[in-house]
C-alpha cells in the first residue's frame, strides 16, 4: 500500500511556490527601483553641470526629491521581502487544517493496515497454540521418563542415578524449556492484538 500522505508534499510545494512568486514580484520591483535610483543619480550629476544655474538648481532639487522617494521605496520593498522570508507560509487556520488533514489521512491508513494484520496475527495465534501443545506433550513425555521408565524423583538431585561416571552431578532436565518458542512471541503481541480486535481471547 502506497501512502496517500505524499499528496501533502505537493501541497507544501504549492505553498512554497506561492511564497516564491510574491518574493519574485517584489524582487522585480526592487530591480526596477534600483535602476531608477542609478539613473536619477546620473541625472543629478548632469543637472549639476548645467550652465543655467537656475535650471541646474531646480532640476537638482526635483531629482533629489525623486531620489529620496526611490530610496524610501527600495527600503520598503527590502523590508517587505525580508518579512515575507521570515513569516509563516500558512495562516493560523491553514496551519490547523493541514495538521488535522495529515492526522486524519494517517489514521485512515493505519486503520487499513491494522485490518490487514488480522489474518497474519490469527495465523501466528494458531502456530503459537500448536507450539504450546508441543511443549505440553514434551513435558508429559519427560515426566513419563522419570515416573514410568526410571522411576526416580526428578527433584532428587542427590540420587546417584543423576551422577556421571566420575561422580559429578549432571542436573537432568526436569521439564521442557525450549530455546525458542513461537508462543513467547505470540504472548508479547497478544494483549495489543486483543485490544485492537484482531483476535479473540
Amino acid at each position: 500500500m502506497t501512502t496517500k500522505l505524499t499528496k501533502f508534499d505537493d501541497q507544501f510545494k504549492e505553498y512554497a511556490k506561492r511564497n516564491d512568486e510574491r518574493i519574485n514580484q517584489l524582487n522585480a520591483q526592487l530591480e526596477a527601483l534600483t535602476a531608477k535610483k542609478a539613473k536619477t543619480e546620473a541625472d543629478i550629476v548632469k543637472a549639476e553641470t548645467l550652465e543655467n544655474v537656475e535650471q541646474s538648481v531646480k532640476k537638482t532639487i526635483e531629482l533629489n526629491e525623486t531620489l529620496e522617494v526611490t530610496d524610501r521605496a527600495i527600503g520598503f520593498v527590502q523590508e517587505k521581502i525580508a518579512k515575507i522570508k521570515d513569516e509563516p507560509l500558512l495562516t493560523k487556520t491553514e496551519f490547523r487544517d493541514i495538521l488535522s488533514q495529515i492526522e486524519t489521512q494517517a489514521d485512515t491508513e493505519m486503520d487499513a493496515l491494522l485490518a490487514k494484520l488480522k489474518k497474519p496475527v490469527n495465523e501466528i495465534k494458531k502456530i503459537a497454540l500448536e507450539s504450546r501443545n508441543v511443549q505440553i506433550k514434551a513435558d508429559e513425555l519427560i515426566q513419563a521418563v522419570y515416573k514410568d521408565l526410571i522411576k526416580k524423583d526428578p527433584w532428587d538431585v542427590m540420587s546417584n542415578f543423576y551422577k556421571d561416571d566420575n561422580g559429578a552431578l549432571v542436573v537432568p532436565t526436569k521439564e521442557y524449556r525450549p530455546s525458542s518458542n513461537p508462543y513467547y512471541f505470540y504472548d508479547r503481541i497478544k494483549g495489543n492484538a486483543i485490544a485492537k480486535g484482531l483476535i479473540k481471547e
